[in-house]
């Protein structure tokens, strides 16, 4: 299982990288360089980190929540699999999760998903994406809720046998 982990570790690389090049190549300079533009301004930062803390706060009481309804809701198949990856191979995760998945989501729910719908309404353009980034990254949208604690993670079986 170790290297069926590496090796979907190194094809998300690439499905991401793909996605993101494609992304690029589709919206164009002019898009990108207003885009990058937005950094230059101390303001622009220190309100997206500021919102990051928010949403990150937001996702702690959410989760909190969560677990006080159904207990075992963090642990599903997908997590587990997520967390296996990353203690097999920790560096092929940090690459695919921390910096290509985020960028690659950014760039397709928010410039161009919210981009497009918002020339016709902002409101819905914020709303339609929100709630599909949303259910994309729910347990509940691929009912792996289902599955909770049904399929031990490949750690948990290494550790019962040592």
């Amino acid at each position: 299982t170790t290297e069926y982990l590496k090796l979907n570790g190194w094809l998300q690389i690439v499905c991401y990288s793909v996605t993101l090049i494609t992304l690029l190549v589709i919206l164009g300079k002019n898009i990108l360089n207003k885009l990058l533009n937005q950094f230059k301004k101390l303001s622009s930062i220190t309100k997206g980190i500021m919102y990051g803390f928010l949403l990150i706060s937001a996702s702690i009481a959410y989760n909190l929540i969560a677990l006080a309804i159904y207990p075992d809701f963090g642990s599903n198949q997908n997590q587990n699999s997520v967390v296996d990856m990353i203690v097999t191979a920790p560096i092929i995760s940090f690459i695919s999760v921390v910096f290509l998945a985020p960028v690659t989501e950014e760039i397709t729910y928010r410039l161009c998903l919210t981009g497009e719908l918002a020339k016709k309404t902002k409101i819905m353009g914020i709303i339609v994406s929100s709630l599909l980034f949303g259910l994309i990254h729910s347990a509940f949208f691929n009912l792996s809720f289902l599955d909770m604690d049904k399929e031990p993670s490949c750690e948990a079986i290494r550790l019962n046998r040592e």
